[in-house]
């Protein structure tokens, strides 16, 4: 059977998606004639961005679709095609955006670290609030908005923001099935479906998967299950409402922490071995039966209607539930005896819960002669976390006197055999030290225009935001309560010339905020965390639009910065402001497609980021000093060569290189452990797949062998910071039915 007219009504139903309009122009896109034409939603990207490995739209710099080219600040995005072609799973979070420059995983919970700045506790998925990691069956690409430019969504840290955007429903039906096992006790099934449940007019979508997957530590692995399901009913030509449902349930035995490696004598340190070689065995100093188990549901619901040929309306409601319990610890591990020592546990939970609600009405006309894309965005935020009750051991059980190394704390033991004093029962974890809530309730109103100042040649946008922030925060152990309000007024600015149709220069101006949702010593309030930030740069199509480059320099502030410390005098838990961080540096990055073969995503970032502003005597220390788990430079690649034609034809090869430099490890002053520093590292995974489909074409097939950390490098990463895994064999398979 010929090929070519099945590929091309496939576009055409591709392109016949009603969610699927090309970004800035409000004409319909081409459709075969015996598609419905639902034209609605300029919110969402078109349905093939992609340059191989590059992206060529964004919605979540604007919060509306637009060519990247055309954004005047950096916003870069990470299609599955990636994930896919390397097994990436949710827990290898080193792995999941090393292509983006100046991006790096801090914590093994979906946390990153942009620009030498956190990207805070949270993500945004669909840009809505989310917690917890985010699974890939159900996420069609990744897109990070870097500076205070991610404002627009309301309170956020000036480094910038992730966005987990959705796939979505689609008019014909299909059907995947992805399995994934592989060294290290991986495997992975996933399964999904999407069509018309009444055609033209009702569709649905339905993902889940299963992930698992060990470390080289006795007894720590990761388990995930997630689920999802989405329906979209087109209530007439220009108006469609969605619904979707996403569960996940995360558990982490035996937690996620490279304990340090402490060279001791008697109670002085005299600093760390950050020996790998030797370090590297099945230890696993937090004790086998410690855990994490996190559970998140998320629910949204959208209305798009276009109210005509210049207007659109977005209205969106989201509600989430964040559910944690653990069974934490704290201890050491010294090399010299190798015993571990200091084991202080704790059993406790956590609960998030909010709702949220955005009404968006852009506009698009021409006034003056010029172009104008005008947004006006409503947005209510209430989001409310319960930290705790946790418990410490029963101090009347574990103490000196009844054979224990001190009050609270349970027996040392041999790392190099079993534990011979295991993890005390539930029951035992009785004294009650932490139980927190807190409330927050934010009002804000954007308003931002993109205007196209010179058909073709300068673009000119502005925008601001105020918000109103109500923040209550209760301690139920201290019987404590607070009620602080606060506003905030960021603004967004910048600008893109086209030097030539394939070289545009652009520069933005940013602020942003982050209401504190703590007190000082005092009971007073503490200021919102600022940050303020330029990026000036240039964006290039070369090799006839094969090849997108990115050229940057960045310059953020970050102020308020507060921190908890210890009352010397009273033992109790402090904040304090502890001054700030000054971030700058460089980015480079590279993607496209080349000889319609190889495709390619490189980034490479330098940040000169310091603290400063540190007053205290334990904390002065560190002014000067870059943020810790902030390496100097960073460099990431993906590479993909497709055999095109020959008896190679249908096979493809590839590589994907991640590499950092070292970055400082402790904030703590004690024996000068603030200036040591975790060795930088190069680590290269490798694939090879080959791609078929049935003879009736309605299967496309797919087997992919990837070798991960393929020369088996030692490494460590993140402000635990966490282990790499060592060298790791992966078999992926995947099918397509439609």
């Amino acid at each position: 059977m010929n090929s070519r007219p099945c590929l091309m009504a496939f576009a055409a139903v591709i392109l016949a998606c009603p969610f699927q309009l090309a970004a800035q122009t409000a004409a319909p896109a081409a459709t075969a004639p015996d598609e419905k034409v639902i034209v609605l939603d300029p919110f969402s990207v078109t349905a093939d961005p992609y340059n191989g490995y590059q992206a060529t739209q964004s919605s979540t710099g604007t919060r509306m679709a637009a060519d990247i080219k055309t954004i005047p600040f950096t916003v870069d995005v990470v299609p599955m095609e990636i994930w896919d072609d390397f097994a990436v799973v949710a827990f290898n979070q080193q792995e999941a955006l090393s292509s983006i420059p100046g991006v790096s995983a801090t914590e093994g919970n979906g946390i990153f670290n942009v620009r030498g700045i956190s990207s805070g506790s949270y993500s945004l998925r669909d840009g809505f609030l989310r917690f917890g990691r985010v699974d890939r069956s159900n996420t069609e690409r990744v897109e990070v908005i870097k500076g205070p430019a991610a404002a627009v969504y309301g309170k956020t840290l000036p480094g910038g923001i992730i966005n987990f955007i959705s796939k979505v429903p689609k008019s014909k039906p299909e059907y995947t099935l992805e399995l994934q096992g592989g060294t290290l006790d991986l495997y992975r099934a996933a399964l999904g479906a999407t069509g018309p449940l009444v055609p033209g007019k009702l569709l649905y979508r339905f993902d889940t998967s299963k992930t698992h997957e060990a470390t080289l530590e006795d007894g720590r692995y990761n388990d995930l299950w997630s689920i999802s399901g989405q329906l979209a009913w087109d209530i007439n030509k220009k108006t469609r409402a969605t619904i979707q449902y996403d569960y996940g349930d995360e558990y982490r035995a035996a937690r996620d922490k490279l304990e340090e490696a402490v060279v001791k004598a008697g109670n002085v340190y005299q600093g760390l071995a950050w020996d790998f070689p030797n370090y590297r065995a099945a230890l696993n100093s937090a004790g086998p039966d410690t855990y994490s188990d996190f559970k998140n549901h998320d629910v949204n619901a959208t209305l798009v209607s276009r109210l005509s040929s210049a207007l659109t309306l977005r209205l969106a409601g989201h509600w989430h539930s964040f559910d944690l319990a653990t069974l934490a610890t704290s201890s050491n591990w010294d090399p010299v005896t190798n015993t571990v020592w200091n084991r202080k546990p704790n059993f406790g939970y956590q609960s998030t819960n909010g709702h949220a609600v955005n009404l968006d009405l852009l506009g698009r006309f021409d006034l003056a002669g010029m172009e104008h894309n005008l947004l006006l965005t409503l947005d209510y935020v209430r989001d409310q976390r319960e930290l705790g009750p946790t418990y410490q051991l029963d101090a009347a059980k574990y103490r000196t006197t009844t054979g224990y190394p001190g009050t609270q704390l349970i027996k040392e033991f041999d790392a190099s055999g079993e534990d011979p004093n295991p993890y005390p029962p539930l029951s035992d974890f009785t004294a009650l030290f932490r139980d927190q809530n807190s409330i927050n309730t934010i009002g804000g109103i954007l308003v931002s225009d993109r205007v196209t100042a010179i058909k073709d040649r300068l673009i000119v946008s502005f925008g601001g935001r105020h918000d109103r922030v109500q923040a209550i925060g209760e301690d139920l152990v201290a019987k404590t309560r607070s009620d602080t309000k606060v506003s905030a007024t960021t603004m967004q600015s910048g600008m893109n010339f086209n030097l030539t149709p394939d070289v545009t220069l652009y520069s933005s101006y940013s602020t942003s905020f982050s209401p504190q949702v703590v007190l000082d010593e005092d009971g007073n309030p503490f200021p919102n965390e600022e940050g303020k930030g330029v990026d000036v740069g240039v964006k290039m199509n070369l090799f006839d639009k094969k090849l997108f480059v990115t050229a940057t320099y960045f310059d953020i502030a970050y102020d308020n910065i507060v921190k908890a410390g210890t009352d010397p005098l009273t033992g109790l838990t402090v904040f304090r402001l502890t001054g700030s961080t000054d971030s700058k540096g460089y980015e480079f990055s590279v993607g496209g497609r080349l000889w319609d073969a190889l495709s390619v995503k490189t980034g490479v970032s330098y940040t000169d980021a310091v603290v400063s502003g540190n007053l205290t005597p334990t904390t002065i220390v560190l002014n000067g000093l870059p943020p810790r788990g902030v390496p100097d430079w960073a460099f990431g690649a993906v590479l993909k060569y497709d055999f095109n034609r020959g008896r190679l034809k249908n096979t493809f090869i590839g590589m994907s290189t991640t590499a950092q430099s070292n970055f400082r490890y402790s904030e703590s002053s004690v024996g000068g452990r603030y200036r040591t520093r975790v060795p930088g590292y190069i680590k290269y995974d490798f694939n090879a797949g080959y791609r078929w489909k049935s003879a009736d074409k309605r299967c496309s097939h797919s087997l992919t062998l990837v070798l991960k950390n393929a020369f088996d490098r030692d490494y460590a990463y993140g402000l635990s910071p966490q282990q790499g895994n060592p060298r790791q064999w992966v078999l992926r398979y995947s099918l397509l039915f439609k």
